[in-house]
Parts: structure tokens; sequence; C-alpha cells
């Protein structure tokens, strides 16, 4: 017995002077909005409510890494801000009670004089799952809502299955904040998945549009990097639902609209009408990938809707997808009935769209509305202006049909089909050189009537599609292998090796076939510089061997047949009652 005293008041002596590292207590919490009691007195295993439960007030300021906090039902008049970080291995959870809804609605408690609904500040390891945020635009001081916040260093937090509602205003940012902060105040590896992000855009009386996500800045944050923004439904945005200005990060299988109606001009009429019977009505852009710092910046778009995209108030975007920036892979997002351009590859203050790998996605019906002038085109892919941009390569996409005036292709400079490599697309009308095949690919139900529908349009490809199997490969091998782990190629950006994207979430290297479609494997890391991919399993090959892509980034198969399809949606074909045999060298890990 004295020993095993001598060696617990050892630990707790070493602890004390962090000699050994703490061992965490994990404990679960109950607040409500009328809790009253104490941190000791709301801790419970079973449930508590109304003035036996804390308020959040309370909890704000006591949690501490592994609690678990409950909210209950009902609106609350305060943020969602922890005193303290969780850590890798003891997260701090705010989540909703079972069966109810609880509500933020900050009016009473500013920081830094502005009113969050969550903010995250130099705050860490933070999940928060299920609550609404009811962004109270019209009860605190102008351009002082700010429904979500991860700043100053805020990083590895989860915001999962929340409704995050700007009423009509209040600018959602991942970034560093102030522009004198150095680098170490990135806000990195943030995962937003499964929410509601709605409704932050406002036109004001001069008729300029703002709200929407953003992360970074252009002018001073390009290191909050690593973020994976997946399975949300933005809309209504304002200037833009998303636009990010950094590196690595992964957004995928999202489902954007920004319809004209989004929004309302507060004092019409703009100098450019919109849609309603006032003309007051209006939306803009889905998405735009910025630069701002003429660097490269490798970000993952994958497996998205981008839908509906309206027309501005100031008459500058209304694109499906706004591309600005070098070095990003486009890959298997839908994008339909877009107001202006399907994808516009634009040019910024250093920011230009060159060396973009924009593979496998389906472009329909863009340029619903037209006005033969500036940058109201109606193209299914525009380049921005005569500008030059360079070392893009655009192919197994489907452009097809579009609205009054448009066409599938428009602007760039005189050389932009040479400075690019443009091929092998299904295209509306034939285009020789960038389409191998056009007309009607038969897709399932291109239906674009409800902006609202999260299943409509279906643009997969009907059995008897003509661009089922009507995909090329993406690279060659350069140089054969003989039982190697080493691959050199032509080309390696097609590709990621997993380490984009938050770490929190499950971002998984591509899978390739080489040589043949069944000959499959997963690449374990890439040098981009050199071409190099490693690969998690020794294969062979032959020299100039075709190399496809075989899974996505989410596990998903997309090759399917004697080769890809074109478009974002692989054909699956029946499988018959015979078991199939597998694909050589796939495994299950």
């Amino acid at each position: 017995m004295p020993n095993k005293m001598f060696i617990n008041l050892l630990i707790f002596l070493l602890s004390a002077i962090g000699l050994i590292p703490s061992i965490g207590f994990t404990a679960t919490y109950w607040v409500s909005p009328n809790g009253t009691a104490t941190w000791a007195n709301c801790r419970s295993e079973t449930p508590l409510d109304g003035t036996a439960a804390c308020s959040l007030n309370t909890a704000n300021s006591n949690v501490s890494p592994g609690d678990t906090v409950y909210l209950r039902g009902g609106t609350y008049n305060t943020h969602i801000f922890p005193a303290r970080s969780g850590d890798a291995s003891n997260r701090i959870t705010y989540t909703a009670y079972s069966g109810e809804t609880p509500i933020i609605r900050n009016t009473t408690t500013p920081y830094a004089t502005y009113y969050h609904g969550i903010a995250l500040t130099g705050r860490n390891y933070i999940k928060i799952i299920g609550v609404t945020v009811d962004n109270p635009i019209n009860e605190v001081p102008l351009g002082k809502s700010r429904p979500l916040m991860i700043t100053h260093g805020g990083s590895y937090n989860e915001i999962a299955n929340c409704i995050i509602d700007g009423n009509g205003g209040g600018t959602i940012q991942i970034w560093k904040g102030n522009s004198d902060l150095g680098p170490e105040y990135a806000a990195k590896f943030n995962w937003i998945h499964d929410n509601y992000i709605i409704r932050t855009g406002s036109v004001s009386t001069n008729c300029d549009d703002d709200g929407g996500m953003q992360i970074g800045v252009p002018a001073y944050d390009n290191v909050s990097g690593y973020n994976t923004i997946e399975n949300n439904v933005f809309y209504a945005g304002g200037h833009h639902n998303l636009e990010t200005y950094t590196k690595y990060n992964v957004i995928r299988n999202n489902i954007f609209h920004h319809e004209n109606g989004s929004f309302t001009a507060p004092n019409p009429p703009c100098p450019y009408r919109g849609g309603g019977p006032n003309g007051d009505q209006y939306g803009n852009r889905n998405i735009q990938i910025y630069d701002g710092y003429n660097e490269d910046k490798f970000n993952l778009i994958e497996g998205n809707k981008f839908g509906h995209s309206g027309q501005p108030p100031d008459d500058d975007g209304g694109d499906g997808f706004t591309l600005t920036a070098p070095k990003n892979i486009v890959r298997y997002n839908a994008i339909y009935n877009s107001q202006n351009n399907g994808i516009l590859m634009k040019t910024g203050a250093s920011s230009y769209a060159d060396y973009n790998r924009i593979y496998n996605n389906t472009i329909y019906y863009s340029g619903s509305w037209y006005s033969g002038s500036g940058q109201w085109q109606g193209a299914n892919f525009r380049w921005y202006g005569s500008y030059a941009r360079v070392g893009n390569v655009i192919k197994n996409n489907i452009l097809y049909s579009y609205g009054p005036g448009g066409k599938d292709w428009t602007g760039g400079s005189a050389t932009i089909y040479t400075d690019n490599t443009v091929i092998n697309n299904f295209c509306t009308d034939p285009q020789p050189g960038r389409c191998s095949a056009n007309g009607n690919p038969l897709l399932v139900n291109p239906d674009i009537s409800d902006p609202t529908s999260l299943t409509l349009p279906d643009l997969r490809l009907q059995s008897n599609s003509p661009a089922i199997d009507g995909g090329t490969h993406l690279t060659l091998a350069k140089g054969s292998g003989n039982n190697s782990t080493t691959l050199v190629v032509d080309d390696a950006l097609y590709f990621q090796d997993g380490t984009w994207g938050s770490s929190l979430s499950n971002i998984q290297a591509d899978w390739i076939a080489i040589g043949s479609v069944d000959n499959v494997v997963q690449i374990k890391s890439i040098n981009y510089s050199t071409n190099t991919i490693t690969l998690k399993s020794p294969m062979s090959w032959s020299d100039r061997a075709k190399i496809w892509l075989y899974k996505k980034s989410d596990g998903e198969r997309v090759l399917y047949g004697s080769a890809p399809d074109f478009g974002a949606y692989e054909f699956i074909p029946t499988i018959d009652k015979q078991s199939p045999i597998p694909p050589k060298n796939l495994r299950i890990q």
C-alpha cells in the first residue's frame, strides 16, 4: 500500500510540473436557453434541461478537452465560443440533443465588435454538430454579423450537420485574421461537412453584392489551406457561394445554387435589371477559385453540382464555376443552367487560370440569359476576354446545350487552342480538335425547372448514350516498370495522393489503371516537380502505357468498360448474376 501511494503521488507531481503528459478526463454537460446551474451541477450522464442545465456562456467558459456539451432545444442569444481548445485525442464537442433544435441567435455578446454565431478564434479541435445559426442581421450593427468565423490559427475544427443561415447577410470566413499576423496564425485542416450554408448574401443601396463563404483573403492570407468542404448545400451567397484564395483545399460532393431571387436589392432599380416582376431579384456565381499571389494552388474540386447561377446587380459574375488560379484539379462536377457561362477561365490581379486539369465534367445548358456584350457571352466554356492562358488541359468533358445566343466555346487569345490542350470532349455541335463527338449525349433527366431540387437535373448517362466509353486516357508512362513502385509519367497533375484537405476527413489517394483498365493500384505519393508517382504496391507496365483514373478521392470507382465515359457520371453496367472477376491488384484495406 505505501508503494502504491508513493507511485500515485509521484505521478501527480510529475504531471503538475509537465514531465509526463496529463491524463484527460471526459465528461458530459447540459445547457439550455434558460439554464442557471453551475458547471459542476450541469454535469450528468442523464439528460438535464431548463434551469437544471447551465447556460451556454457557462459552458463556453469552462469546457475542457474531452468534454461533450449537449445543447437542448430553443434559442440562445449568445455565441458558441469555447474558452480553450481541445486536442487531437480529446476534442471538445458541442452537439444538439437528439430530436431537438438549438438555435444560436447572438444579439448580446460581441467579440472584437462582431456578433458571431460560432467563433473559433485561436481554437483547435472543436467539433460542433447539429446546431442552427440564425443570423440576427437586422438586430446588430450594420456589417457586424458573422454566422461562422474560424480565425487566428483555428485549426482541426469540425462543423457538421448544422444550418448556417445568414438571413440575408453575414460573411463566413476561414482565415488567419489581421494583415499583420504571420503564417503561424493560418486556419488549416478544418472539416466543414453535411451542412446547409445559406442566405449569406445581400445587396447594398448602391447595388454592390456582398457575402458568401471565403477561405483566405486576396490581400494577405494565402496560407489558410488544407481545409475540406464536402457534402454541404450552398445557396444565396451574395458575391459568391464559396471563394478560396489558399492551397490544398478539397471541395467535393457539395450542391450549389444561386439563382435570381437569392437576394433583393433594397434600392431598385440597379444599373442591371434582375429577375422578378420588379427587376430587383438577383443571384451570382456559385464558386470562384482565386489566387491573388501568382502561385500554384493545388485545390481539388470534385463531384460537386454547380447549378442555377444568377444575374448579379453589378453585372460582374453569374457563372456556374469561375477559375482564376493555376494548377487545380477540376473533375467529375456537374455545372448546369448557368445564367452566364458554365466555366469561366478568368484573369485577375496576380491571378491566372493556367496549368489546370479539367476533365470528366458535365456542363449543361449555359447562357440562359444573353446580352451579347461584356462578360455575358453565355458559353458552356469561356476564356475571359482576349487574355492568353496557357498549359490547361480540358478533356473528356460533356458540353451540351445552351441558351439564346450561346455556344459551347468562346473567348481567349488567337493562340488559346495551341497554348492549351483541349481535346476529346463531347460537344453540342461539331468542333474539330476540341470535340471528338457531338450531338445529344442522352442524359437521364435534364430537368432544370426547380433550382431547389437536390436530385434534378439527373445528368447521368442512359444505357444507350453515345458518350459511354468515349473518354481517353489521361497521361502516359515514361519508361517501363517491372514489379516497381516508381512510375514516372508525362503529367502527374491529373492525380492527388490523399494529402490535400483536412486530415480529419477521409481523403483517399487516387487509384489508377496502368496499361489496361483492369491493372489497378492506389497511389502512395506524388512528386509533381518530377512527375513521379510512388505506388502502394509494385506493378509492371510497358513504356508509353496509358494511364486512367480508376477511383477518385472518396473511393468511388469511375472506370468501367473499355475506357472512361465522357462527363461527370460513369455509366455503371448492370452486374449479371455470375460473380465478376476482380480487377488485378485490387485489395481490401
